[in-house]
């Protein structure tokens, strides 16, 4: 599913600037398992690579959107899924999947915030 990414150029500083600037309301709540991510260790690397060599970030940016095409082929296209008719790129999306194998009715999902 294609997503729009309108901040992705800009580095998570300026968009905190931007928010507070702009009193903008915004969740500092962290997941719990933020702190067993892989991900903080690689933002901690790519960081450390950015205050030692500038531009790194914005090269890896470059050279992932470059390649793009490669590692994204032509775009799927959109179906809507025939039990909850969302968008997707398959017959039965995997929601609706994950309720039938788990025998939820998505009515019950609804009701237990599931859905």
């Amino acid at each position: 599913m294609p997503r729009i990414k309108p901040l992705r150029s800009i580095p998570e500083k300026e968009v905190a600037l931007l928010w507070i600037i702009n009193n903008l309301p915004v969740s500092m709540d962290e997941c719990p398992y933020a702190g067993f991510a892989l991900r903080n260790e690689i933002r901690e690397l790519l960081n450390n690579f950015e205050v030692n060599h500038p531009g790194t970030k914005y090269s890896l940016l470059g050279g992932y959107e470059s390649n793009s095409e490669f590692l994204h082929p032509a775009a799927t296209q959109i179906v809507f899924c025939e039990i909850c008719k969302e968008p997707g790129s398959e017959r039965i999306c995997k929601t609706c999947r994950l309720l039938a194998k788990l025998n939820i009715s998505r009515s019950s999902a609804s009701i237990f915030g599931l859905l």
